[in-house]
Formats: C-alpha cells, sequence, structure tokens
C-alpha cells in the first residue's frame, strides 16, 4: 500500500510520497507500463528505476489516473509528450513530489535536510537575505529559501541560475507550512511559493501566475 499525499492549490495539482518500495512494486501500479519499457531498460540500478518510476506514479496520482509519456527540453526541462499539463517534478532520499497545471508554467522542490546549507549559504543568499539570516542563524529559514529557489529556478531557467545575485525571497515568518514571496530581480517579477517543513523533507513549489509581458 502506498500511502499519497494529494494536494490542490490553484488549479495545480501537487503529489507527495514516500518512495520506500521496489522498481517491480512500483511497475506494477501501472496498467500500461509498457510506454516506459524503452526508458526502463536503459536504467541500470535499482535506484535509478525507483526514481524513474516513483515520478511517473506521481504524475498519474496528478493526472487522475492517466499514464502519459514524459519527454524532455533541449534544457532537460520535464514535459508531456501530448502539452496537456505543465509539470514539474523532484525527487530525494526516500520522497517524490510533482505537480500538474493545465496552463500555468510549475515548479517544485523536496529536500532532505541537509547541514551543508550552514556551510554555503554564502553562495545562495542575496545581501538582505544573509542579513536576515544572522541575526539568529536559524537552521530552517535557509531550508525555506533554498527549496524556494530551486522551485523558482525549474520556472525562470537559465535567468535564474545564480541564487544570491538574481532571486531573492522577502522576509517571512518562520512556519512548518506557510507562503513566501520571491522576486526575480533581473525582471522584477514577483511570485508567491508555498512551503512546507517536516522533520523528513523540505518542500516547496510555485505557480508562474505573472505576466511575462507586462
Amino acid at each position: 500500500m502506498i500511502d499519497y499525499l494529494v494536494v490542490s492549490h490553484q488549479d495545480a495539482c501537487i503529489c507527495i510520497f514516500e518512495n520506500k518500495f521496489s522498481s517491480d512494486d512500483l511497475l506494477n501500479k501501472f496498467v500500461d507500463s509498457g510506454i516506459y519499457s524503452h526508458e526502463l531498460s536503459q536504467l541500470k540500478t535499482e535506484n535509478r528505476k525507483k526514481e524513474f518510476l516513483g515520478l511517473r506514479l506521481a504524475l498519474k496520482h496528478c493526472l487522475k489516473g492517466y499514464e502519459k509519456q514524459i519527454g524532455y527540453t533541449e534544457k532537460g526541462k520535464p514535459v508531456l509528450a501530448d502539452n496537456s499539463y505543465k509539470i514539474s517534478f523532484s525527487h530525494c532520499k526516500g520522497w517524490i513530489a510533482v505537480i500538474t497545471h493545465p496552463t500555468l508554467e510549475v515548479g517544485i522542490d523536496i529536500e532532505n535536510p541537509s547541514e551543508k546549507l550552514n556551510t554555503l549559504y554564502k553562495r545562495f543568499l542575496c545581501e538582505k537575505e544573509l542579513q536576515e539570516y544572522l541575526k539568529d542563524e536559524n537552521f530552517d529559514y535557509l531550508r525555506i529559501i533554498w527549496s524556494a529557489k530551486e522551485a523558482l529556478f525549474k520556472i525562470i531557467g537559465d535567468e535564474a541560475v545564480n541564487f544570491a545575485k538574481q532571486l531573492q525571497i522577502l522576509p517571512f515568518q518562520i512556519m512548518s507550512e506557510g507562503d513566501v514571496t520571491g522576486i526575480h530581480n533581473p525582471s522584477g517579477r514577483k511570485f508567491e511559493i508555498h512551503y512546507q517543513l517536516t522533520d523528513s523533507y523540505t518542500l516547496a513549489w510555485c505557480i508562474d501566475q505573472t505576466d511575462k509581458h507586462s
């Protein structure tokens, strides 16, 4: 039995589950597993097969049971072959996360809590975020900022590759679940990013509701 957390948010669907099953167990959850057989045959390790199938199983739940082929852009961004939904994936040790939206670009990130953030924060915090962090050096602040920027990057792409200079998260109150505002500094576009903190993972997702041409 696989326990899924499925959430609806502003016409998007988010599916998260703990991927503690074998690739064979996951494969048995598909009606038409043949659509993935060629790609699956190219994967050599059990972990890669679990990630591959886990992401597609979460996608199936977001798409209300439909099993669809996934392609990738030249820059490696996942897309549905039939372009019926915008999609974004993320995975970390033991966890899978997928978001879909019928029309708007989306980004999602899931991370295991990592002490590496305590040594790398100067690489992804802008000056104002750094000042905020140094007030009490709260580890959860780093977790939220990092995942929020990762989710934004999946929407903006190469124009947000420098997290410290190109992305800023406005001051926020740290909670187990909440929203933050992110700014893409070069364009001035603002994004609402939702986050969740648990002992096992940090989760952030974003739906692009900005007008790129304004």
